[in-house]
C-alpha cells in the first residue's frame, strides 16, 4: 500500500471519529492540549508508543472540533501523521497485509481503540474469519445442508386455491412411502393426518411440540414442520402449505425444510402466489421440480348482504355450516357469549385453546351439537371443517407490531374453507357489515400478488465464531439481505438472552453457560415470551436443567390469573417442559404430562361449557351489552351523563 494513501485515510479516519464525538464532550481542551504534548514528549523521550495514545489523540481532536480551537486541530492532526508514519513503517516491517492496513483505516472505532497495533492485527484476523464465514453463508445459504445436496431431489410442486385436493392427492402418494414424512404448520393438521393414515391402515407416528405418539413399525411420521428432522433419509416427503415461506414468524421453517430434507421424492402443497419463490429455492438448490394445478373443487360465492349479528333476530339469518371470524381469543368469546345470550351454541377455536381442547370443539360442530363455529384465522390453515359459510365478523388483526387491514392471501386462505367438497355445492362468503362485506368482496377479486421473499433461519454454523452469541447474533442481522430470502428477525432470542444475562449473573448461574450452543438452544427454545409466567418458568429450567434428569413440573398454584387464563397459562408451561426437555436432552415424564394436561383440559372445557355470559363485554358503569368491536368500556348513554355531570 502507498504510504501517502495510507496517511491520508489515517488522518480521515480520525477525523471521523473526532467528529462523531465532539457533540458529547463538555471537558475544557486546554487540559488536553498539555496531555499531547505530555504524549508527544513520551513518545519522542522513550522511542514508543504509550497505550492510550490512540484514544487520547481522538479526544483531543474532538475536543478541537467542539470548541473551534484551530491551534488544537493543527497540532493533533499533526501528531496523528506522526504516528501514521510510524505505524504504517511497523505494518510493513512485519509484513501485515494490505488488506489490514485497509480495514485499520476504514474502522475509525478500533483505529483509536487503547489496543497495541499488535492487538488490532489480531482483531482483523478474527474478523476476516467472520467476514469468510458470513459470506459463504450469504452467498449460498445451502451450504448448511451438505447431505441434502448429495442426492438428486424432485419436487412435486402442487399449486392451487384451498379445497382443490392438492394436499388429498399427495398424501395419497405418501401412503406408498416405506418411509415418509407429512410437514405441517399445525398440531391440528398433523393429528388429522395422522388419523387419516392409521383409518387406512398405515403405521404412522405423530410428532409436534406438545406430543409424541411412537407406533411401533411407523412407515410414515405426521409432524408440525419445526419438529423435523433433518438428519433422518426418506423415500417420500410432503411439505404442506409452503406459502408459508415468507411468515416473519415461522417462514424459516419452510425454507430449511426444502433446503435440507433428505428425500428423493418430496410433494410441495401451496397457493398460486407462492410457485415463484418455491422455483427459485428449488433451482438455488441445483434439483428438479415439475407443477401439477389443482383446480378449487367447489365455487366460492360472495353474498350480496351482510349478515347483521347485532339484530336481535340473529337465528334468522344464520344456520348450520356458518364460521364467524374474528382475530382475538377476547373477540372470540365475546361473539360466543352474545351468540349464547340469542339461544346459538357455538364451537370456539382460537391460538391459546390447547390442542385436545381445539379438536373436542371441532368435533362438537362436526356432531351438529353446536350451531356455528366463531374461530380466529387458525381455521385457515388447513383444518377441514364441513363449512357452508366464512362470515368475517372483523377485517383487521393485529400481526404482533400493529393493527391492520387483512391481505388479500389472508381473506382467501380463510374464505377458501367454506364449501366443503362432497358436503356442499358452493362456499359462501360475507361479513358482518356493509364496510366489511365491500372489503372482504374486493380482496376475494383481486389476483394475488407474488410471493417475493422467503424466510432465512440463523445459520448455526455462525455458531463457531470467536465471538459472544448476541454479537454474531447482531452482526448476521446488520447484513443485508440476499435476495429472494429475508432474514429472520433475532429481536426476540436477543431479548431472551438479555432476560438471562441479567438473571443469571452474566450466565454464571447457567451450566454450560460458556457454550454459545447451549445458549442457542435456550433462547431459541419456542416460547410465549410475552407472558411473564411463562418467562420465569424458562428462566428457571435454563438456571436448573442439569439438577436432575429430568426436570421439574410447573405449579397452577403459582399463577395469579382469572380463570381461564391461569389454566391456558399452565398449559403452555406444561408445552415449555416439554419442549425444553427435548431441546436440553432431559427425561420426559409422559405419562404425567399426559395427565396434567388432560386435567388442564377439564378445567378449560368446563370454563368454557359453562355460561359465556362473563366474557361479553359490557360497559363498566351500568352494564349494558357494549356493541362488537368498542374501543371504549363506557356505552354512549353513560358517556354523555358523565360528561353531562363535569360541564355542571
Amino acid at each position: 500500500m502507498d504510504k501517502k494513501y495510507f496517511i491520508e485515510n489515517y488522518i480521515n479516519a480520525y477525523v471521523s471519529f473526532a467528529k462523531g464525538r465532539a457533540g458529547g464532550l463538555n471537558e475544557p481542551g486546554g487540559s488536553l492540549a498539555k496531555k499531547l504534548a505530555s504524549i508527544k514528549k513520551y513518545v519522542i523521550r522513550q522511542k514508543r508508543v504509550p497505550k492510550d495514545f490512540y484514544s487520547q489523540i481522538g479526544r483531543t481532536l474532538a475536543f478541537g472540533y467542539k470548541f473551534k480551537d484551530e491551534n488544537l486541530i493543527n497540532k493533533s492532526l499533526d501528531m496523528i501523521t506522526y504516528f501514521a508514519e510510524l505505524d504504517f513503517d511497523v505494518c510493513k516491517g512485519r509484513n501485515y497485509p494490505d488488506e489490514f492496513m485497509s480495514y485499520l483505516t476504514s474502522e475509525p472505532g478500533l483505529l483509536v481503540k487503547t489496543m497495541t497495533l499488535a492487538q488490532k492485527y489480531e482483531t482483523f484476523l478474527r474478523d476476516a474469519v467472520k467476514r469468510e464465514m458470513i459470506e459463504t453463508v450469504q452467498v449460498d445459504p445451502t451450504v448448511e445442508y451438505i447431505e441434502a445436496r448429495k442426492l438428486h431431489r424432485h419436487f412435486f410442486l402442487h399449486i392451487g386455491p384451498t379445497n382443490s385436493g392438492k394436499t388429498y392427492q399427495s398424501i395419497q402418494r405418501l401412503k406408498m412411502a416405506n418411509k415418509g414424512a407429512y410437514l405441517s404448520p399445525l398440531r391440528l393438521l398433523a393429528l388429522e393426518i395422522y388419523d387419516n393414515c392409521t383409518r387406512d391402515n398405515v403405521p404412522c407416528s405423530m410428532v409436534t411440540g406438545e406430543e409424541i405418539i411412537d407406533t411401533p413399525d411407523a412407515r410414515v411420521i405426521s409432524q408440525t414442520i419445526e419438529t423435523v428432522d433433518l438428519e433422518e433419509e426418506y423415500d417420500i416427503a410432503v411439505i404442506d402449505e409452503a406459502q408459508m415461506v415468507a411468515d416473519e414468524f415461522r417462514g424459516h421453517s419452510w425454507v430449511k425444510a426444502l433446503m435440507g430434507l433428505k428425500c428423493k421424492e418430496i410433494h410441495v402443497c401451496a397457493s398460486q402466489d407462492a410457485e415463484g419463490i418455491l422455483k427459485r429455492i428449488i433451482e438455488k438448490c441445483e434439483d428438479s421440480w415439475e407443477v401439477e394445478y389443482h383446480e378449487r373443487k367447489t365455487p366460492l360465492v360472495m353474498e350480496e348482504y351482510f349478515v347483521p349479528v347485532a339484530d336481535g333476530n340473529i337465528k334468522e339469518h344464520i344456520s348450520h355450516g356458518d364460521a364467524f371470524i374474528v382475530f382475538s381469543k377476547r373477540s372470540v368469546l365475546d361473539l360466543a357469549a352474545r351468540f349464547e345470550l340469542e339461544g346459538i351454541s357455538a364451537s370456539v377455536i382460537y391460538g391459546n385453546l390447547p390442542p385436545e381442547i381445539r379438536k373436542n370443539e371441532v368435533r362438537k360442530f362436526v356432531e351438529g351439537q353446536t350451531d356455528v363455529v366463531i374461530s380466529t384465522d387458525a381455521i385457515g390453515m388447513g383444518i377441514n371443517l364441513p363449512i357452508r359459510r366464512i362470515i368475517f365478523a372483523e377485517t383487521e388483526k393485529f400481526d404482533g407490531k400493529v393493527k391492520r387491514n387483512l391481505t388479500g392471501t389472508e381473506v382467501l386462505q380463510i374464505a377458501g374453507r367454506a364449501g366443503r367438497f362432497g358436503i356442499y355445492e358452493e362456499g359462501k362468503v360475507s361479513a358482518t357489515s356493509p364496510k366489511g362485506l365491500k372489503f372482504i368482496a374486493e380482496m376475494i377479486s383481486k389476483k394475488l400478488p407474488e410471493i417475493n421473499h422467503a424466510r432465512l433461519d440463523f445459520p448455526k454454523v455462525l455458531l463457531d465464531l470467536p465471538d459472544e452469541l448476541d454479537n454474531i447474533l447482531i452482526m448476521w442481522s446488520g447484513l443485508p439481505d440476499i435476495f429472494p430470502y429475508k432474514k429472520i428477525d433475532t429481536r426476540e432470542m436477543l431479548d431472551l438472552y438479555k432476560i438471562l444475562k441479567d438473571r443469571s449473573d452474566e450466565f454464571a448461574q447457567i451450566p454450560g453457560g460458556d457454550d454459545k450452543r447451549v445458549l442457542y438452544s435456550m433462547i431459541s427454545c419456542p416460547l410465549d415470551y410475552k407472558n411473564p409466567d411463562i418467562v420465569d418458568l424458562w428462566v428457571r429450567y435454563c438456571k436448573e436443567y442439569a439438577a436432575d434428569i429430568t426436570l421439574k413440573f410447573p405449579r397452577v398454584s403459582d399463577l395469579d390469573k382469572p380463570e381461564l387464563e391461569k389454566w391456558e397459562t399452565y398449559y403452555r408451561q406444561l408445552d415449555l417442559y416439554h419442549n425444553f426437555s427435548l431441546r436440553m436432552g432431559k427425561l420426559i415424564k409422559e405419562d404425567k404430562l399426559r395427565e396434567k394436561k388432560e386435567y388442564a383440559d377439564e378445567k378449560i372445557m368446563a370454563i368454557l361449557d359453562e355460561s359465556k355470559h362473563g366474557f361479553v363485554k359490557r360497559c363498566r358503569y351500568c352494564g349494558k351489552i357494549m356493541p362488537m368491536g368498542a374501543g371504549s368500556g363506557i356505552c354512549d348513554s353513560c358517556f354523555g351523563w358523565r360528561r353531562g355531570r363535569r360541564r355542571r
